[in-house]
């Protein structure tokens, strides 16, 4: 599931021309001096844990065990774009990504018809911060959970689902160039 919310905040946020990079807790950001981004979501699984209740629906599913609430956690780096900009202005900034992050959320899961709670957010303290590779304005932590059910299913063993080409047709075209002169 993170995979497609990492590509779904991306798009998402991409589409309303935010310049921010969505990427895996395990991407960090990139070391002082190279070319990155002034703006950064990392995307983590929260070490809270997740939360497992009774399904969700008013009729009774027999298939349907349990909702599991996945718990996550998107840090928001940002900065502010001009050269020596004060504490107060990074921060703003980071408000701003903060806020496109959480539209974004809410599209991605009103689309795949998610179901999301928001459990936390808070601005980073400045010493949170002294363990960044980057050199970064402001910094917002967003914890948040996303439903998923668990399904009474038969483990078949296979990863991801696939399919499979039936007939592919195509059409091709070959001369053979100097043999054909000298027939």
């Amino acid at each position: 599931m993170i995979l497609a919310l990492r590509n779904g905040l991306a798009e998402h946020l991409a589409a309303r021309h935010f310049p921010v990079m969505v990427a895996f807790g395990d991407e960090r950001p990139a070391p002082r001096g190279a070319p990155r981004q002034a703006h950064r979501v990392l995307l983590e699984r929260d070490a809270a844990g997740d939360e497992i209740r009774a399904p969700v629906g008013c009729s009774s599913n027999p298939r349907r065990v349990y909702a599991r609430f996945v718990g996550y956690v998107a840090t928001v780096y940002a900065a502010a774009p001009k050269p020596g900009a004060l504490a107060v202005e990074h921060a703003i900034e980071c408000d701003r990504i903060v806020d496109g992050v959480l539209v974004a959320l809410h599209d991605w899961a009103k689309a795949n018809g998610a179901i999301v709670e928001i459990v936390a957010g808070r601005m980073l303290a400045p010493d949170e911060m002294q363990g960044a590779e980057v050199a970064i304005g402001a910094a917002y932590e967003l914890r948040f959970r996303l439903g998923r059910s668990v399904d009474r299913t038969q483990y078949d063993g296979t990863a991801e689902p696939t399919t499979t080409v039936g007939v592919v047709n195509t059409t091709a075209a070959a001369t053979l160039g100097a043999l054909r002169d000298e027939v």
